[in-house]
């Protein structure tokens, strides 16, 4: 959740792997991420 709230200042894309990681903690926090201006694309990893 940290790198991905540091993506933010990024000029760049940033690829987070393992990111359903935050269900257990923070079921809600991509949608928040979003909210806050973060532009989120969740892909299933094979």
């Amino acid at each position: 959740m940290t790198t991905a709230s540091a993506a933010l200042a990024c000029d760049s894309p940033v690829v987070l792997h393992g990111a359903e990681a935050v269900n257990k903690s923070y079921p809600a926090f991509w949608d928040d991420y979003r909210r806050l201006g973060g532009c989120v694309t969740l892909e299933d990893e094979a």
